[in-house]
């Protein structure tokens, strides 16, 4: 290993051990994700704040074979569920995420527009953060030993009728 990657490396982790202990990381995401020429290397803090407040200690890097990702932003359970069916098991990083990448906005429409009549508690805070937040889902992994990593943003705001759209 060169001291490029190395020091890359070291960089990764440093950023992950200090963003926790940063008075405004309370209600923030720190995903890293580095890609060299010839490796990723991924890491996340492990907090996830409840809608009701509490907190919760996991893993922020999900994977399905070679895909991996990773959610910043409002986290719903779904997202697991609308990745697997953009996937196929011979499918590229890049034709999943182009997939993904229509089908997640209608789907998490509908779930928002749910949630609004199921949870209106969950669905205020969604409401709250609809405008400065949205959501951000990084994909990556290795195919044909180079390594891939997408972002896809999708935005959110609070439209005139306080409803949430994506």
């Amino acid at each position: 290993m060169n001291s490029a990657t190395r020091a890359a490396r070291t960089s990764v982790f440093i950023l992950i051990m200090l963003s926790p202990s940063l008075e405004c990381a309370a209600a923030q995401t720190t995903i890293v994700v580095l890609r060299t020429s010839t490796e990723i290397v991924a890491g996340s803090d492990s907090k996830e704040r409840l809608p009701n407040g509490d907190s919760v200690v996991g893993c922020k890097v999900e994977r399905i074979g070679n895909l991996f990702w990773s959610v910043s932003g409002f986290r719903m359970d779904n997202y697991k569920e609308i990745i697997s069916f953009a996937h196929q098991p011979s499918a590229s990083i890049r034709k999943t995420v182009e997939k993904f990448s229509v089908i997640a906005p209608p789907v998490l429409q509908k779930l928002f527009d749910n949630l609004r009549l199921s949870s209106p508690a969950d669905y205020k805070l969604l409401a709250q953060k609809a405008d400065r937040e949205g959501i951000s889902i990084t994909f990556f992994g290795m195919e044909n030993q180079i390594p891939i990593v997408i972002n896809v943003p999708l935005f959110t705001k609070l439209n005139e009728d306080h409803r949430v759209v994506v």
